[in-house]
């Protein structure tokens, strides 16, 4: 029975860990883009103003 705990928790481990650094890497590029943002809000808001889509 203790085999079978411990098993179903290392199974378990593996999306745990793949969501994790899923929210670390996403959590990375938001503070990246947003200091590039900082950095030339004036380049961004042309970039943004001159795109298609709006």
């Amino acid at each position: 029975m203790h085999q079978k705990v411990h098993h179903m928790a290392l199974k378990d481990w593996g999306p745990q860990v793949r969501k994790a650094l899923n929210q670390a890497m996403t959590d990375h590029i938001v503070l990246t883009q947003s200091k590039l943002a900082q950095a030339n809000p004036i380049d961004t808001g042309r970039m943004a103003s001159r795109s298609p889509l709006v």
